[in-house]
């Protein structure tokens, strides 16, 4: 079996975050559409008092059917706690077919089915926009081809129960009744795709499994005017509509209607990079479920790039933690290994030398390498908002650590206050939304105050031809920073990310003179902030529609 490490190793020329956030606007808006998990022709599982039976992930089927997939572990990852079965006898009332053909689809919904996780695809990552829908083990989708109705191999049909004539003789009690065991198991629906349009790609999906619904509530009922092979060509119409239509530029909006619907579905394609959808996605939803201090010791972990594991058993608010993190780390891009949801089964990945920021549903079943994770990983337990460090290595405190939360501690209060269930699939009124930008500019304000007060300003040269791969240079640098920042600033200056950033701030240098000053600028500090980073945050401010939000307008009366 192949390592997953080793997997990520083949393909490290292509990993790189940067190419989530600029993807080019190319191509299709999916690149594969996937269902996995057991097929409808699986062996029966043995059930007992209805305990869970592990099964055995596949993909089961994909669009394009033409278009080689090759990612290996793309089952796993849509299922990273394993597929398990469920079943019994099935009641006279068939409660458990009933709540599944007639439960409410909103449910797909919740964070507990609806999830996004990353794989690294053969020329870029790639987004999995996935929904778990259980169903019965023995019906698959519509659009899946016809099982053999033969059983396998290692599979002896159940024999039919006697009559009671045949199998009892004189003087002996009828036989007791066999019963008729129901067995249910989830699938996993998902699309592949290099763009973060999450809640569009929900929407198809959530269409699809509507038309499933449709289709089993039918065939169930014995509608005979309903036919299998229509619903079938729907869901397959749906999929190439959805597959030819253009990918959106910047500020498009996009109108379709999918073969089946009734209504049309909008998008409008949010101005600027990626990380605007990314924070659109999740920093709420981040705001939401942690204390203020664990999102900064998040955010020092990150930009420090620690073996950082979040836990969390809800994959839809595991991943949107996670992904929050890309847009408050610009503009630096994290260069480690990035899983928001990581399978189980490839828990090894978590003794990998590089640095990393991985999610996880759950801690390793070996006790082994918990005690080995405690002892050396940095941890954050959603379920109880707990930030864990290994004894003898503590987190340098990140600069200015306590103005950085004062100004963001009325955002978060205001958001915890809110009393809106974390979800990041749903929209948030204006009001709300406003606060993701208003978080955006406080981290970006305090980027660029590290970058020209901590790092700039303490340039003993302003010609741009310092060189930040010169140790005794970079030694001196630290020694002429504030004593309190030059713990995290020295681990900071050897990070990967800030490396690859270091040619654009060589060029700020040259462009602009910085003005002298203190670790707390005076408040006439014109900043060097590079225009990337400036522009940024104002699409960002356009995109949100925040104007009004005047305090948080300009990065120039931030940190004065």
């Amino acid at each position: 079996m192949m390592n997953l490490e080793d997997d990520l190793d083949e393909r490290k020329t292509n990993y790189s975050i940067s190419h989530l956030l600029r993807p080019k606007r190319i191509g299709h808006l999916f690149e594969f559409f996937l269902v996995t998990g057991a097929a409808p022709n699986s062996p029966t599982p043995s059930v007992a008092n209805g305990a869970p039976v592990e099964l055995e992930r596949q993909v089961l089927f994909q669009f394009p059917a033409d278009k080689q997939l090759t990612l290996p572990f793309v089952a796993e990852f849509c299922s990273p706690l394993g597929l398990h079965a469920k079943g019994g006898p099935r009641t006279h009332s068939s409660s458990s077919i009933n709540e599944l053909l007639f439960g409410r689809l909103q449910l797909l919904e919740q964070t507990d089915n609806s999830f996004v996780f990353l794989i690294m695809g053969e020329e870029s990552p790639l987004y999995g926009v996935c929904v778990s829908h259980m169903e019965m083990l023995k019906a698959g989708p519509s659009f899946l081809p016809a099982p053999d109705e033969a059983p396998p191999e290692n599979q002896q049909p159940e024999p039919a129960p006697e009559p009671p004539e045949a199998a009892a003789g004189a003087g002996t009690a009828p036989p007791r009744r066999r019963f008729v065991h129901d067995y249910f198991a989830p699938r996993y629906y998902c699309f592949l795709t290099r763009f973060p349009f999450f809640r569009l790609h929900f929407e198809v999906l959530y269409s699809i499994l509507a038309q499933e619904r449709l289709h089993f509530v039918s065939a169930s009922l014995g509608l005979t005017s309903f036919s299998p092979v229509a619903s079938e060509n729907i869901v397959l119409q749906l999929l190439q509509s959805f597959y030819e239509q253009e990918v959106p530029t910047e500020s498009t909006a996009v109108s379709f209607k999918l073969p089946g619907e009734i209504r049309s579905l909008d998008f409008v394609c949010p101005p600027g990079d990626e990380d605007k959808q990314l924070a659109d996605w999740g920093l709420f939803t981040l705001f939401q479920v942690l204390s203020l201090d664990n999102i900064l010791n998040l955010f020092t972990a990150a930009m420090l790039e620690q073996h950082t594991v979040v836990v969390c058993s809800k994959l839809g608010i595991l991943s949107a933690i996670l992904l929050a993190i890309l847009p408050i780390l610009r503009p630096y891009v994290f260069q480690g290994i990035f899983i928001p949801v990581l399978p189980l089964e490839r828990a090894e990945i978590l003794d990998a030398p590089v640095p990393f920021i991985i999610g996880v549903p759950e801690l390793p079943h070996d006790r082994r390498q918990v005690a080995s994770l405690v002892a050396t990983k940095l941890l954050l337990f959603f379920e109880t908002d707990k930030w864990q460090m290994p004894a003898k290595r503590a987190l340098p405190e990140l600069p200015n650590r306590a103005k950085l939360a004062a100004s963001l501690r009325p955002i978060h209060k205001a958001i915890q206050e809110a009393k809106v269930p974390p979800n990041p699939y749903k929209l948030l009124p204006p009001a709300l939304k406003a606060h993701v930008f208003a978080i955006m500019q406080e981290f970006r304000s305090y980027q660029v105050w590290l970058m020209d007060t901590c790092i700039i300003n303490n340039i003993p040269t302003s010609n741009g031809d310092f060189e930040f791969d010169d140790p005794v240079k970079i030694s001196r640098l630290v020694e002429s920073m504030t004593y309190s920042h030059r713990p995290f600033m020295k681990v900071f200056l050897e990070s990967q990310h800030f490396s690859l950033y270091q040619d654009k701030l060589l060029d700020i240098i040259k462009r602009r003179t910085p003005v002298k000053s203190t670790s707390r600028p005076a408040g006439n500090h014109r900043r060097t902030v590079s225009v990337d980073v400036r522009s940024s945050v104002e699409a960002f401010a356009q995109e949100l529609g925040a104007a009004g939000h005047a305090r948080h307008n300009t990065l120039d009366d931030i940190y004065h």
